[in-house]
């Protein structure tokens, strides 16, 4: 029977961090998450017309800001899901 979730070895998860490609996208997930930050702060999610509305964009807005925080967490990801296997230096 397959594993639900791919598995990778230590070594594998090491090199895919240091990997520029990766990094850069990590970087990128934090830029789009002050963007949204900033957007919040300026009170861009606003309307003075509507305070359900305006409730509603606050906390969209809050959940995006949360969920590219911890996009940025990969190793907390992969340990939630047991995917990093426990590499065997016995051989």
């Amino acid at each position: 029977m397959q594993d639900k979730y791919p598995r990778l070895t230590q070594t594998q998860v090491d090199l895919w961090l240091d990997n520029p490609v990766t990094k850069t996208f990590s970087d990128c997930l934090g830029f789009l998450r002050d963007d949204f930050k900033d957007s919040l702060a300026a009170g861009s999610f606003i309307d003075s017309s509507n305070a359900d509305l305006t409730l509603s964009n606050v906390h969209l807005n809050l959940g995006h800001i949360q969920a590219l925080g911890n996009a940025q967490q990969f190793i907390t990801l992969f340990n939630k899901f047991g995917v990093i296997e426990k590499e065997n230096n016995n051989a």
